[in-house]
């Protein structure tokens, strides 16, 4: 028995089993239409279509949400919950058959609902938002990398840079407040640093201490705090590249 034969004797115990009256009609026509050829292991993707149907039966959608956390991406998925109403599934990873299949199934449950061109709608209200100014925003230095680098490095003295295979290299954390201001600093990680290490330690913490105010972060239109982590190696060849 293939996939799609075992999938529509799943759908018929789950819809015509159900007791709720408000329960969609049979699904099977449009699980038949989605391909689930490439996921591989049937058994979990059945489990994930199963998951899905039950969901929606219960008048619950949902997505397993699974990316890099990066401002766009998680502007995207605010705007998905706030708009349709989804639920942020957990427990499981779109990587695995079982998340992928019930995505499959909900993709096209959410449009069937909302409209053929929901994704595309989301997409461009993002899109909308960046460009307004208005999305999530990590921390930022005025100027960027680029400016954050010039920062550094116009503030290292010489006599303290190496060649970059020796070169000493601190790692310091900071807490941006809502502000841009630095509320907090750690070193993180040290290397290569075998003699005056209070000397530059002592040069790290001046560097933070003269630091510019930063863009804050930003969730919803709100402003937060977020860590932001710095690596400064005290390189010839790094200073002469910035």
């Amino acid at each position: 028995m293939n996939i799609r034969s075992r999938l529509a004797m799943i759908l018929v115990v789950l819809f015509y089993g159900c007791n709720n009256t408000n329960a969609p009609q049979n699904l099977s026509p449009l699980i038949n239409s989605i391909s689930f050829e490439e996921v591989g292991n049937t058994i979990a993707c059945r489990r994930g279509i199963k998951d899905a149907v039950k969901d929606y039966q219960a008048g619950e959608l949902g997505l397993y949400f699974y990316g890099l956390p990066n401002p766009e991406f998680n502007t995207w998925v605010r705007l998905m919950i706030e708009e349709y109403g989804l639920e942020l599934k957990g427990g499981g990873d779109i990587v695995e058959p079982e998340g992928k299949c019930y995505n499959k199934v909900m993709y096209e449950l959410i449009k069937q609902k909302y409209g053929k061109n929901a994704f595309e709608r989301i997409d461009t209200k993002v899109d909308s938002l960046f460009k307004l100014g208005l999305g999530d925003r990590d921390v930022k230095f005025k100027g960027g990398d680029e400016g954050l680098m010039k920062y550094i490095y116009c503030n290292l003295s010489d006599s303290l840079l190496k060649e970059d295979s020796e070169a000493p290299l601190i790692v310091v954390s900071l807490v941006i407040d809502e502000q841009g201001k630095i509320e907090e600093s750690e070193i993180l990680f040290k290397r290569n640093i075998e003699q005056d290490e209070a000397l530059y330690d002592e040069v790290v913490e001046q560097l933070v201490e003269k630091m510019p105010d930063w863009t804050p972060a930003s969730h919803n239109k709100v402003a937060i705090k977020q860590r932001y982590t710095i690596p400064i190696k005290f390189s010839r060849k790094s200073k002469r590249n910035n």
